[in-house]
């Protein structure tokens, strides 16, 4: 029986793109790894510095959120689908939307992150989340 890792524990790396929708990561059921399981695909930034001067990490820029398709031992395939419950109790299609509304921030203290590529390339780090 494979041991449960925490979400955190579980990274990876692309190690080939198959298809626009499509990809292979590095981490599969020897890493707890199964099909339905969501992985971003991510790309480290800059250090983020607390008020207190201590480093708090790095940010993660998201590329992609991706849904494994097929697990297996070593490596898994993961795609760019969304599995998402369809039929409410009366069978009809359910839908939802979600609007994102700006917060009431001060335009003055905005510091935009910069310096990262959206783009998917091999070596991209993945996540398990």
């Amino acid at each position: 029986m494979i041991p449960m890792a925490t979400k955190n524990e579980v990274k990876g790396k692309v190690i080939r793109i198959i298809s626009p929708q499509g990809l292979i990561v590095d981490i599969g059921t020897r890493n707890g790894i199964a099909t339905g399981n969501k992985l971003i695909i991510y790309e480290e930034g800059q250090s983020i510095i607390g008020l207190d001067g201590k480093n708090l990490g790095k940010v993660e820029f998201v590329k992609a959120t991706v849904c494994v398709t097929h697990a297996q031992e070593n490596f898994s395939i993961a795609e760019n689908i969304e599995i998402r419950d369809s039929l409410d109790l009366s069978g009809s299609i359910a839908r939802s939307l979600t609007y994102i509304e700006q917060l009431p921030v001060s335009e003055k203290q905005i510091e935009p992150l910069t310096g990262y590529d959206r783009t998917i390339k091999k070596g991209d780090l993945v996540r398990l989340i």
